[in-house]
């Protein structure tokens, strides 16, 4: 869910952008695949992969320098507009030169391609927080996704209908779109700022340097490079197979085009429906080590059963996981790596040495088809699975390695990590171990850390003393209310504690106490008390309190969730959070409320039956209540029903509150003339269906509805609101007296 106004409008056009750029890139590679076997022999294919990728590497450090000299707000749209420019003059050169044209995008689809996505993501990441924009970034790589798809469907469709060459000028046009889209999206301003006091380096050599000396980026490079010598083998046999079986021209363009977008398609299932269950489960590197192990698998099987449909099914295997499960485990590779070792490595690591395994695969291909060229696949597909074992054989370092880096710098403090933002299991055990061992994090535990750290963090110590956070844990878990109590008293509370205090609020002789102290701590962490009250999972008593401790955090963060927790199935759930929202709203009346969604909530609780309705009672009553800070006052409090006045709670979250509230009172007076005026009001604002279900909960409906505007009832009302004041007087008066 978007923040405001501005985030839905950089989402949208983020994802538009990415759709296209993505849609681009994959018809691009199907019509460079297509016309370049079309104009060259099969065998011209890896001298051309060799060529691409070594003019791709200094393309890469080239680009490098610029953005160190550049802003790449300007840089990067300036990219797609030279690439776009680029495919027009290709087009053009196809009716003068079709083989030059054919090596031409052959080159330039080989080095813009990685350049151009690499620096969207960089845009995209640097324009949102990571917690805070972390579903907005997930929902754009997700319409990048679906651009795939559409993409080889693009190139399917127009191979069926015209020449290879007449998806270029459609091409140029995407990118077109995806420089206007990226225009509208870079509006949004930055909002991760970079490290200051931080020295950077200076030149290409300087990265060089850092991967010499950094062994654990040596490995990530050594994978990297492996796994795409593999894929540059096992690519040149597929595009080898389909030559051979449906030659040239469209029919070959048509193939790459439904390949390209069934890849695209299953990318989608495996991203969705795998990914966050694999990196949970099986840590990280253990996710990454799955794409050698199929590529292995797919070599394997395409030599026991050689033919164009293992060809591709070997193939594909690789692309989707490549797209799936090693991008996504492959990024958070990158956590242990501080800000400036990683922008000085990143992108050589990221697209050069992928060209570099490229350039491998392609020499290793074209060494085996000049001694073997009648019979080359059993040997390619042989280098293939070796290679893929090297690969395997490298995630063992990898897997070291990165734990030892993620510890070292979480010692020093090189990179700052949250439980609540980790989704891998190793990462996750790594910062529960270094939290144990004292270190000088501030993690915040999410429900799928909860139970490790429980059963991990009571029984270690630190170098001989107790660590504080371990020792307040085990007072808050230990059932011991005079301990507990002493130390909320007389020490302060690390939110590495939250979790634990949040469970304390299901325990009625703490309660008051916690509550206190989870208040002040609800700006910090109130992710964590979303996820407990959206959870119906955890304890009822526990979830029907935190709407109380939220109201110390009044943010638009937390008006999302409040809004959602009323859809709650437990009314008290609901009738907490609506009471918790009119207060926060009342202290930052700029919230943004989803007019539709209140509306929606308020239909949900006036269509029950009656005896629902007359029969909620507050399962906790505390003295604060008589103190809320909102028009109902100590004796409506006793007198009205929770029902109705859960009802207007909501109401005055998207109506003017003080008309609203007035309202609920004139509802309580005795006088049918002050009830009536409050009646009329209502009548003028409310949706006919919840006037409708609303007027059978009320006592003496007025026999004739009154037909008036919504200012004359409004004005009627604050007229007589000195009245309904008076009248609710004499009632408290007489109530008393009796």
């Amino acid at each position: 869910m978007v923040d405001n106004g501005k985030d839905r409008t950089a989402f949208l056009a983020g994802a538009g952008a990415a759709f296209l750029m993505i849609a681009q890139q994959v018809a691009s590679k199907a019509t460079r695949d297509a016309f370049f076997l079309s104009q060259y022999a099969v065998a011209a294919l890896p001298v051309m992969l060799v060529v691409s990728s070594i003019f791709s590497i200094f393309v890469v450090f080239w680009f490098s320098g610029l953005l160190r000299r550049f802003q790449p707000s300007r840089l990067v749209p300036l990219a797609f507009l030279v690439s776009a420019l680029l495919l027009s003059a290709e087009w053009w050169l196809t009716f003068i030169h079709p083989r030059a044209a054919a090596a031409v995008l052959y080159l330039h689809i080989g080095a813009f391609g990685s350049i151009l996505i690499s620096g969207f993501w960089s845009l995209v990441n640097e324009r949102f927080d990571p917690r805070s924009g972390k579903r907005i970034v997930s929902r754009i790589a997700t319409g990048g996704t679906l651009g795939g798809l559409a993409g080889g469907l693009l190139a399917e469709r127009v191979a069926g209908a015209y020449p290879v060459t007449a998806t270029m000028p459609l091409l140029s046009l995407l990118h077109i779109g995806t420089l206007i889209l990226l225009l509208r999206f870079l509006r949004r301003p930055v909002v991760v700022p970079s490290a200051p006091d931080q020295e950077q380096p200076s030149d290409a050599l300087s990265s060089l340097k850092i991967l010499k000396y950094h062994r654990y980026l040596r490995s990530l490079a050594a994978f990297v490079l492996l796994c795409t010598a593999c894929a540059a083998v096992l690519d040149y046999v597929l595009k080898a197979q389909a030559k051979s079986s449906l030659g040239t021209g469209e029919e070959l363009l048509q193939f790459f085009g439904l390949y390209y977008s069934g890849a695209s398609l299953v990318t989608v299932l495996v991203q969705t429906l795998a990914t966050r269950r694999a990196l949970e489960r099986f840590g990280v590197v253990k996710t990454l080590g799955v794409l050698p192990v199929v590529v292995g698998g797919g070599a394997v099987a395409n030599l026991l059963l050689p033919g164009l449909a293992t060809a591709t099914f070997a193939r594909g295997g690789e692309s989707v996981l490549r797209n799936s499960l090693y991008r996504s485990s492959y990024e958070l590779l990158y956590t242990p790596i501080s800000p400036q070792e990683k922008r000085g490595t990143k992108t050589i690591v990221d697209v050069a040495f992928e060209r570099l395994g490229d350039a491998v695969g392609g020499g290793v291909v074209r060494l085996v088809i000049t001694v073997a060229p009648s019979a080359s696949f059993g040997p390619l597909l042989t280098v293939g699975f070796l290679l893929s074992l090297v690969a395997i054989l490298v995630t063992y370092w990898l897997h070291q390695g990165y734990v030892r880096a993620l510890e070292n710098n979480l010692r020093t403090r090189a990179v700052a990590l949250e439980l609540e933002d980790v989704e891998d299991y190793t990462t996750r055990r790594t910062l529960l171990n270094t939290l144990v061992f004292g270190q000088t994090i501030s993690p915040m535990l999410s429900e799928a850390a909860k139970t490790s750290a429980t059963s991990e963090v009571e029984t270690r110590v630190v170098y001989g003393a107790e660590d504080p956070v371990i020792r307040h844990i085990r007072i808050l878990r230990s059932g011991n209310r005079q301990d507990i109590l002493r130390l909320l008293e007389t020490e302060p509370v690390a939110v590495a504690e939250a979790p634990f205090l949040i469970e304390l609020l299901a325990w009625d002789e703490v309660y008051p106490e916690v509550l206190k102290v989870l208040r002040k701590m609800a700006p910090r962490i109130t992710g964590l008390l979303s996820d407990f009250l959206l959870n119906p999972e955890e304890e009822f008593t526990l979830r029907r309190r935190i709407p109380r401790v939220l109201v110390g955090s009044p943010t638009q963060r937390t008006a999302y969730a409040l809004v959602a927790a009323l859809t709650d199935q437990r009314f008290e759930v609901r009738y907490q959070s609506g009471r918790a929202l009119a207060l926060i709203c009342k202290e930052n009346p700029a919230l943004s409320i989803p007019k539709d969604q209140i509306l929606e909530a308020i239909r949900r609780e006036v269509t029950v039956d009656r005896a629902i309705w007359t029969s909620r009672n507050p399962l906790d009553y505390e003295p604060e209540d008589e103190k809320a800070a909102d028009p109902v006052d100590r004796y409506l409090l006793h007198r009205a029903g929770r029902s109705l006045e859960h009802v207007f709670n909501l109401l005055s979250l998207i109506y003017p509150r003080e008309p609203v509230w007035i309202a609920f009172r004139g509802l309580h007076t005795d006088d049918p003339t002050l009830r009536g005026t409050a009646l009329e009001y209502l009548e003028s604002i409310l949706p006919p269906d919840i006037k409708r279900a609303m007027w059978t909960f009320l006592e003496n409906p007025p026999d004739k509805a009154l037909k008036t505007d919504t200012p004359e009832a409004l004005r009627s009302l604050m007229e007589s609101s000195q009245s309904i004041n008076a009248s609710l007087e004499r009632l408290k008066r007489e109530g008393t007296d009796s």
